[in-house]
């Protein structure tokens, strides 16, 4: 992942929800459980958020799929 916005600014609306994480927010998954967001770039469709889960690791989730809660 490159071009990261590592300033505190939240994602904007997305095709299939409207999204407000910011960085170094916790943040629940349906699959992963709870983690936190990392890194986040893109916009739109093409929105991806880099999450540190407690027991699934670190990955890589595209948000308009990833269906991410804040906690």
């Amino acid at each position: 992942m490159h071009n990261y916005r590592e300033n505190g600014t939240t994602l904007a609306t997305m095709s299939r929800q409207v999204v407000s994480i910011k960085l170094g927010q916790r943040v629940q998954h349906g699959k992963f459980g709870e983690g936190v967001v990392l890194k986040f770039e893109g916009a739109g469709d093409s929105a991806r958020v880099q999450v540190n889960f407690s027991n699934a690791g670190t990955k890589c989730l595209a948000v308009s799929f990833a269906n991410l809660q804040a906690v």
